[in-house]
């Protein structure tokens, strides 16, 4: 049965934006052609409105039939709530909650009584919940019940050709939010601890949004504006080229779900050191295509860096396993084939269960 697109309307963020859940948008924009797309994140001001063009859409495109929608924590998940009302309880609509973020387990946690019952019942009468890890799962059967749950991690389109190059320094590359949740203030302190014994042989380089400012002041107040060089929001052609020039990726995060910044510098062949939290240890395999530390411990962090400075052949070895898991198990069509089973059942069954 071939699959028709057209009767999916995706709900997110716009694909143009910035972060994860855009860069799987924008696959999702390539590959389902016909499908449609609602963007969801707009000012509470304006999110009214927002609803009422929704619904505009439901009611008069009769033939989407499923409304796939993306959310992460707090804000994203109260105007996601919304939607999944309006879309299963008005307009009779079958729907997807694709859970993001790796912050919402502490969300859920931490959440109040009324706003935790929100959750469950967001989670437990959605059609489908899609995660991100084998550990997401976990907890989602832990808490919730969900009707019909499916592991999906994120993927990249395809293993780039890299040229391995041998640079004067190794080159450490960082590509987030800037801010703590994602360990860019431990990763400038294990830099400071390499910089005594280490000085001129490495560089940090720092791609993403976020608290710009403090990462400044962090940087000059720690002596190390000759190694770590902020590099601003990269897209395109320049980030290809920050992949194509780094040595290590880092990312020392706190929370996470299935990181793409990750999938897409194992594309790149490059090796990972990263922490042990959410999906990571599912992609990165330690000791073969990259280094895991727990987190927030920078003196393990440090050791991690120190080994790359140490041995320039280490990079090149993992970053090839690197590259081999993602070719094996993270590129797109792996989610398409998934999806589009998904799709022709949730089409297929009347009741609105996969």
């Amino acid at each position: 049965m071939k699959m028709d697109y057209g009767t999916i309307l995706f709900v997110g963020v716009a694909p143009e934006d910035r972060g994860g859940i855009a860069s799987v948008l924008r696959a999702y924009r390539k590959h389902f052609t016909g499908s449609r797309f609602f963007a969801s994140n707009v000012s509470p001001a304006a999110f009214p409105i927002a609803c009422i063009r929704f619904s505009l859409l439901l009611l008069t495109a009769r033939e989407i039939r499923i409304v796939h929608i993306h959310g992460a924590s707090r804000g994203s998940f109260y105007r996601k709530y919304v939607l999944f009302l309006i879309a299963k309880y008005l307009f009779r609509r079958k729907v997807i909650y694709h859970v993001h973020g790796g912050g919402f387990q502490d969300f859920y946690e931490q959440a109040g009584g009324f706003v935790q019952g929100r959750i469950r019942h967001f989670t437990d009468h959605a059609d489908t919940v899609i995660c991100l890890s084998d550990s997401w799962k976990r907890f989602f059967l832990l808490h919730f019940r969900p009707r019909y749950l499916m592991v999906l991690p994120n993927t990249v389109e395809h293993v780039a050709t890299r040229r391995h190059r041998e640079p004067a320094k190794v080159i450490f590359l960082f590509m987030g939010k800037i801010g703590e949740r994602k360990g860019i203030y431990d990763l400038l302190k294990a830099a400071a601890m390499l910089c005594p014994q280490y000085d001129k042989q490495f560089e940090i380089w720092i791609g993403g949004d976020g608290s710009t400012q403090a990462l400044h002041v962090l940087v000059e107040s720690m002596g190390l504006t000759e190694t770590v060089f902020y590099k601003g929001w990269v897209t395109g052609h320049a980030k290809e080229e920050l992949f194509g020039k780094a040595t290590v990726f880092v990312l020392p995060s706190y929370h996470e779900g299935l990181p793409v910044s990750i999938l897409e510098a194992m594309s790149h062949s490059l090796p990972v050191i990263a922490t042990n939290v959410g999906g990571i240890p599912e992609l990165v395999a330690n000791g073969e295509s990259g280094l895991l530390v727990k987190a927030g411990d920078k003196a393990a962090l440090s050791a991690a860096m120190q080994q790359f400075i140490l041995d320039r052949q280490l990079a090149k070895q993992m970053g090839m396993v690197a590259a081999d898991i993602i070719r094996k198990r993270f590129v797109f069509e792996h989610t398409r084939t998934k999806l589009d089973k998904l799709y022709i059942e949730l089409n297929r069954n009347k009741n609105g269960t996969a």
